[in-house]
């Protein structure tokens, strides 16, 4: 008979295994092992053990992260039903689940739902933690996120900033998730057409980041690609170009060509090419963009997509209407033109 204790580390190893594939962006063999994992352990432990829930909620991050959101969201249900009726909604890993659900939802445009949860989520966690506790404000900056997404853009300002000031005074004016939050603030503002207070606080936002965490952190160069986004929208295309033309540079060097971060970064050149009025060569690199992005996300991945509909614009821009036609017919509904991709808009 099998020792119920080694049963467990075996599931917890495996499980620790989908953790690494995600964040390591192998979403294809974390969906596939994830799953096995989650059937393992419905079988060995049962369906509402601590460890199955746990290998769901691995696994819904896993499908969100590929853009399989449907099937995220599905799974994030089931989990926070179980783990609401085994532990409480108000429970440590409940809380988490339905942050992650809340989040999912944000992240398919089910901007309602992801409001209601992350506005109940804020008051449990006052309840339980206080006003001024790390969760409670890392609940109000992703409440903030969903309010920009949701098109509310004065109340993700008010809220951002007010969580940019709580978290300076708690956690210091240099933690990852205060500079996180005002990175958020700044696309807040981006958003509500305060252009020259979004282009302020991103580029202290990088200043920040460059001094604490170096020039070539991650991070780092997020940043730096958030800042000339928002020269692009702002109309200063020559400075995001400049801008975009190091950041995508710096990407390839340091975490390849095809890792999302630097395909993202590439289709915002593209989109900074056409506004400087550098059409042809903003066409040939949506092109290339999009080709990589289907091959390493797939045709169905939100940001395959949204590099369709930028390709699309493009097209339009540089007067190939039949072409811009069919390209927009194949992506699904989204902006007529180029939208900047930017970091942090939700979990920081």
């Amino acid at each position: 008979m099998t020792d119920p204790t080694i049963t467990e580390r075996a599931l917890s190893q495996r499980m620790w295994n989908v953790r690494q594939l995600t964040e390591t962006e192998n979403l294809s063999l974390a969906i596939d092992l994830g799953s096995r994992v989650v059937a393992d352990a419905e079988r060995l432990l049962g369906a509402d053990h601590p460890g199955t829930q746990f290998a769901r909620n691995l696994l819904a991050i896993a499908y969100r992260s590929a853009g399989q959101l449907a099937q995220a969201i599905e799974l994030l249900e089931a989990v926070v039903a179980s783990r609401t009726s085994t532990l409480g909604a108000v429970h440590h890993d409940t809380l988490i689940s339905r942050n992650e659900l809340a989040y999912a939802n944000c992240s398919a445009g089910r901007s309602d739902a992801a409001i209601r949860e992350f506005e109940k989520l804020v008051l449990d966690h006052i309840d339980v933690f206080g006003a001024a506790d790390p969760h409670t404000l890392h609940q109000q900056h992703d409440l903030a996120g969903a309010y920009r997404q949701a098109g509310r853009s004065e109340d993700a300002v008010a809220l951002l900033e007010s969580v940019c000031a709580d978290r300076s005074r708690v956690l210091g004016p240099d933690d990852p998730s205060t500079m996180a939050s005002h990175n958020n603030l700044g696309h807040a503002y981006l958003t509500a057409g305060r252009h020259d207070e979004a282009i302020t606080t991103l580029q202290s936002v990088c200043g920040s980041r460059a001094g604490r965490l170096g020039e070539d952190h991650p991070d780092t160069m997020t940043s730096r690609n958030n800042l000339a986004a928002a020269y692009c929208i702002a109309n200063r295309p020559d400075e995001a170009v400049a801008l975009l033309e190091q950041v995508c540079a710096d990407l390839i060097e340091h975490l390849g060509v095809d890792h999302p971060k630097t395909l993202s970064s590439r289709d915002n050149l593209a989109g900074a090419y056409g506004s400087a009025g550098r059409v042809d060569e903003s066409v040939a690199l949506h092109e290339e963009v999009l080709a990589d992005f289907r091959r390493v996300l797939g045709d169905d991945h939100p940001d395959t997509l949204l590099a369709r509909n930028n390709l699309a614009g493009a097209y339009e821009k540089a007067g190939r209407l039949d072409a811009a036609a069919t390209c927009a017919s194949l992506a699904k509904p989204s902006n007529s033109t180029h939208s900047p991709t930017t970091g942090e808009a939700g979990h920081d």
